[in-house]
């Protein structure tokens, strides 16, 4: 008689009832994870995670940030677009909105040119990056003022 092996290659036993041969069960320790594996991948998946919300947390603020920073550009680019829409003559004083972000421009005549050049500055105001110590931060109530010099345009 030949000797039955089960899928492992060790001996099988015969099964009495259906005459087949059947495999010898496994030790019940050899199998599954222990208690020590268990907490230990846990611990790793926590780390994992906790690392992925901070992650996202840095993500929201440089979205946000980035997104006011293209909101003010808009703001001085409207006002600019403003400015050069009206007659020389005509630029003064004035503001536009864009969202929470107000630009608002004062024009003056330009030193010994001030027949034919204008210095307008612009101030932009509204929510927006504050650089400060030690990063740049969100701020309520950010100020910001550029030069712009307008030139008359020569009769042709």
């Amino acid at each position: 008689m030949s000797s039955v092996r089960d899928h492992r290659g060790g001996p099988g036993v015969r099964d009495p009832v259906r005459g087949a041969e059947k495999p010898r069960k496994a030790a019940a320790n050899t199998g599954g994870f222990s208690l020590v594996e268990l907490v230990v991948a846990m611990l790793i998946l926590t780390v994992g995670l906790l690392a992925m919300a901070g992650a996202t947390a840095y993500v929201i603020r440089a979205t946000t940030l980035s997104e006011l920073d293209t909101k003010r550009a808009a703001a001085y680019q409207a006002a600019l677009e403003e400015i050069r829409a009206m007659p020389f003559e005509d630029v003064g004083s004035g503001n536009v909105s864009v969202g929470p972000i107000t630009a608002s421009w004062t024009a003056v005549p330009a030193g010994a040119t001030a027949q034919s050049t204008k210095e307008i500055t612009v101030l932009i105001v509204g929510p927006g990056r504050y650089v400060g110590d030690p990063s740049v931060v969100y701020s309520p109530d950010v100020e910001e003022t550029f030069t712009y010099r307008l030139i008359r345009r020569g009769d042709s």
